[in-house]
């Protein structure tokens, strides 16, 4: 599955790339990381959590990153497995940096995920409409990170609930949905809009009536 989404941030392409190849920033922007060491210089392990209703997978596996054509282009690898759901995921990614104008870099950004096991049950409609709306959040939170300077509020704390970390303690405001809610949001759509195409189908149904008989 080949999913392509684009945002904007208020850096330059330097800065913005150099955002890009921070691990520790670019984890604590992505909702469900629970665990990044770096291998070697470019090779990490990670651990992505993720939180669908009564499934939990976290998805153990190791990532790589290539800045040879930066700061124009990135790209990376990775694979992980869940054993709990015996799920197995494969992703390459590919951003390509262009800058619109002085202080603003538009990224590109096309992502091929290969899934097995029980996560594979939902539908491309449904991984779509979540990483178009894990793109704006990531976006959002990129922004607060790339805007912060000391003494003022972290990336998680500027984009306040819009970037929750699954399994979190729940706190005593209301939280925006995290990936778990984003999903069954999804799906809901994704079967409201069945549904209807079904009945368009099939049009108006010609009302029949019954002759009861004494």
């Amino acid at each position: 599955m080949i999913i392509e989404q684009s945002f904007t941030v208020r850096a330059s392409r330097d800065d913005t790339a150099a955002f890009l190849l921070d691990i520790n920033r670019v984890s604590a922007c992505v909702p469900g990381f629970e665990e990044v060491e770096e291998v070697e210089p470019g090779r990490y392990r990670a651990v992505l959590g993720v939180r669908l209703g009564p499934i939990h997978a976290a998805f153990q596996g190791t990532m790589a990153l290539d800045d040879s054509e930066a700061p124009q282009r990135l790209t990376a690898t990775g694979d992980g497995r869940d054993r709990a759901t015996g799920s197995v995921a494969k992703v390459s990614f590919a951003a390509d940096l262009t800058e619109e104008q002085a202080g603003e870099t538009t990224v590109t950004a096309v992502v091929d995920v290969a899934l097995r096991g029980r996560l594979a049950q939902f539908g491309t409609g449904v991984m779509r409409a979540a990483a178009g709306e894990m793109v704006e959040q990531f976006a959002t939170c990129a922004n607060a990170s790339l805007a912060a300077v000391p003494g003022t509020a972290t990336p998680h704390e500027a984009a306040g609930a819009e970037m929750p970390t699954l399994g979190a303690a729940p706190t005593s405001t209301p939280a925006t949905p995290g990936i778990a809610r984003i999903l069954l949001r999804s799906i809901w759509k994704a079967l409201r809009a069945a549904v209807r195409n079904l009945l368009s189908r099939r049009g108006p149904r010609e009302s029949t009536t019954t002759e009861r008989r004494p």
